[in-house]
């Protein structure tokens, strides 16, 4: 009985342990970001309005010309990545709808991200600046 009773209480302080570790947590729950740079240097975001919303597990906004939405994961260590995307299916001026269509290519290759005050800055897998929003 004793020795069940030892390795019963080692047991339980086991159990205590792992539920003091902390689990990943996401920053980016509930901000909401206006794209104000990227890795593009032929046309510049400022002139179209491209938003990143962030709830629990699911990314929307604005594309330029489009609302979109889809999943995303983040954890505290700055991994970063999106899933399928979904999106309107309106029509704009061309430079609208290129905006657009590099802000999603440049959404799919992010990795990583970085929260810094007020800039969230995307990075893809090499550590280069894709994407930088300011909260709004």
């Amino acid at each position: 009985m004793v020795i069940l009773g030892i390795a019963c209480a080692l047991t339980a302080g086991c159990a205590c342990k792992n539920e003091n570790v902390a689990a990943p947590t996401n920053t980016l729950i509930g901000t909401k970001w206006l794209l104000i740079a990227w890795s593009v240097s032929s046309l510049h975001p400022s002139a179209h309005t491209i938003t990143a919303d962030f709830g629990e597990s699911d990314i929307s906004g604005r594309s330029a010309v489009n609302g979109y939405g889809g999943r995303y994961t983040a954890i505290d260590k700055g991994m970063f990545s999106v899933g399928e995307l979904t999106a309107t299916e309106m029509a704009g001026s061309p430079d609208a709808m290129r905006a657009e269509s590099l802000y999603f290519d440049l959404l799919k290759q992010a990795r990583k991200y970085e929260v810094s005050g007020t800039t969230l800055t995307l990075r893809n897998e090499g550590n280069q600046e894709l994407l930088i929003f300011q909260a709004r």
